[in-house]
């Protein structure tokens, strides 16, 4: 028999579009992000098990490296929404009566929840129907966008279908005018009932949903227990005898448990600090670092859970400081895309190199804090004194501001010779489009 070599590493388009659109939102963390796209990758093979959840993914780290942020970025992905996703923080449920947020009351108890009572209290964050609605919002919203654009494919069917009306009763009618537009009724036809058909269809469908238990290793060991039941079984029972169902959900678990020890397999540092050389292959880093992540687990959890966690460890590595500059380049430059230049608000922003580098400077000095004051310094540096500019009116639309340094702060230049927009024209304009 003739062998062709196979290659299990490909996956198939939407779980590569899913990689690539992680890869623009979460910087230097590709091998966690393979693992996320390959989740999504295996849920509709054939030999999927699907006796628990549709992917269940521990991230595993130290703070500030993307892991919850890869999270909102799967929501963002899946719903055009990065907040559509279920987010259980474990520092608010770190007392054992807290878990009754998540699945109600018992029966008799303040807070019991009764599905078919109007006057009932709120419904508990892990019931279905709570963590279903990103997604049956999603298809709402959906839908009408689809009901818009069948509701003008209907206009145009009937214009068309009027204009061969009108041919068919011309003594000398064109026929190969005639031929286009019957072709052209033919095809709007088809797909007006093909819409119709996949709108009927939405109704009902269970979608997918993202869940995250955010800082785990911070919740009461009652938490651990749900978890258990989740990642085993695929489902959780609520107080009032009903079941959640997590076959469709990506079920998402923060920790900050090993980031220590991830440090030291990398740095060989005793506290959390910026990577160095290493002159050990990419793969048994990774191997040291998860043989380290399960060591901790094992000290933190109970074995059943650490068991069923085993081959679904994501780690999150440290950002060393090139990739921290590189990180706050990209955010700079996605602050003046982004919130600039397309906003209501329309201003040419210039960052002078010294004033990028003095915001990065400024964000060093807490490692173990990952890339998250990198977006503080550029909020108090930045974005804050900017929006001061505008309010307090010395900023029009449409003006050229140059960001510079002086010694240890940030300065603001308007160059004068470039005209700002005419605020009266931009509030007509704004006017005549909200009209239409």
């Amino acid at each position: 028999m003739t062998l062709q070599r196979l290659d299990a590493s490909q996956r198939p388009t939407h779980a590569q579009q899913l990689f690539e659109f992680l890869k623009q939102r979460i910087y230097f963390q590709e091998r966690a992000l393979v693992e996320v796209a390959n989740a999504l990758a295996v849920k509709d093979a054939p030999f999927h098990v699907r006796n628990g959840p549709l992917a269940v993914l521990f991230f595993a780290g130290p703070s500030g490296v993307g892991k919850t942020e890869t999270a909102h970025a799967l929501a963002e992905f899946l719903f055009q929404d990065r907040n559509a996703c279920t987010i259980i923080n474990g520092s608010e449920y770190s007392q054992g009566h807290e878990i009754a947020r998540l699945i109600g009351a018992p029966p008799g108890y303040i807070g019991y929840y009764e599905p078919d009572d109007d006057k009932s209290n709120a419904p508990p964050l892990l019931e279905q129907n709570m963590i279903d609605k990103p997604a049956f919002d999603f298809i709402k919203k959906s839908t009408r966008i689809v009901g818009e654009k069948m509701d003008q494919d209907e206009e145009e069917l009937k214009r068309l279908k009027d204009e061969l009306a009108l041919l068919l009763r011309q003594e000398k009618p064109d026929m190969q005018r005639i031929e286009e537009i019957k072709r052209k009724i033919k095809e709007g036809e088809e797909y007006v009932n093909l819409i119709t058909h996949l709108a009927s269809q939405q109704e009902g469908i269970c979608h997918h949903s993202v869940v995250v238990f955010d800082e785990i290793e911070k919740a009461h060991e009652n938490l651990h227990r749900l978890l258990l039941q989740i990642i085993s079984e695929g489902r959780l029972g609520m107080s009032h005898g009903a079941y959640t169902s997590f076959s469709d959900s990506f079920v998402i678990i923060t920790s900050n448990i090993g980031s220590r020890e991830i440090a030291k397999t990398i740095t060989g540092e005793s506290v959390v600090g910026y990577k160095t050389a290493d002159t050990r292959s990419a793969h048994a880093i990774d191997q040291d670092i998860y043989n380290a992540t399960m060591k901790e687990l094992r000290r933190f959890f109970p074995p059943e859970l650490v068991g069923r966690l085993q081959g679904r460890v994501v780690v999150f590595r440290p950002l060393s400081e090139d990739q921290l500059r590189a990180i706050a380049e990209g955010k700079l430059n996605a602050f003046i895309g982004n919130n600039v230049v397309n906003s209501p608000f329309p201003l040419e922003l210039i960052i002078d190199d010294s004033a990028k580098e003095l915001i990065f400077q400024k964000s060093l000095g807490h490692p173990e804090y990952g890339a998250r004051p990198l977006e503080e310094k550029i909020r108090s540096h930045l974005i804050d004194p900017l929006n001061r500019l505008v309010t307090s009116g010395q900023v029009r639309p449409g003006a050229r501001i140059v960001v510079k340094t002086d010694s240890d702060d940030v300065l603001f230049f308007l160059d004068t010779e470039v005209q700002p927009i005419d605020e009266e024209l931009v509030r007509k304009i704004g006017e005549k489009i909200a009209s239409h």
